[in-house]
């Protein structure tokens, strides 16, 4: 009786976790302006050695599989979900090549946009500097 009532508990947060319609939109906000954040200031370094960056669209050495943070794989999922474009996401992946991202096709990003934060830093110059020597970039 114990495994059973506790397999039902599973199933009951299965099922509430199978959609993101039910998690409310401040949920996400922080995450939101979050990444509005780091894009702001990914773009200010980006813009700053330009010159320097080899990153550019169509450029995919560094999309690989990646652990998602729970909050961020809700997050997408939503927005996929409310751009009527999951499926389509899902059924455009290139399943042939496992070590590359699964959002992944003809090198470009079918979820750009919506990217998780890992995404988002990947390819920016590392700098080591004091504080003295500090760059400022906005």
């Amino acid at each position: 009786m114990k495994k059973r009532n506790q397999y039902r508990r599973v199933n009951s947060i299965k099922m509430r976790l199978a959609s993101t319609n039910r998690i409310p939109d401040s949920a996400f906000s922080g995450y939101y302006s979050l990444r509005d954040e780091i894009d702001a200031k990914t773009d200010a370094i980006s813009s700053f050695y330009r010159e320097d960056m080899a990153c550019s669209a169509g450029c995919s050495g560094c999309c690989m599989p990646i652990s998602l943070l729970p909050l961020e794989f809700y997050a997408i999922r939503r927005e996929l979900e409310k751009a009527g474009g999951l499926r389509k996401a899902l059924s455009d992946q290139d399943n042939e090549n496992q070590s590359r991202c699964v959002f992944l096709k003809n090198s470009l990003c079918l979820i750009y946009s919506s990217r998780p934060v890992i995404c988002r830093t990947q390819g920016l110059p590392l700098l080591y500097y004091s504080d003295e020597s500090a760059p400022d970039y906005a």
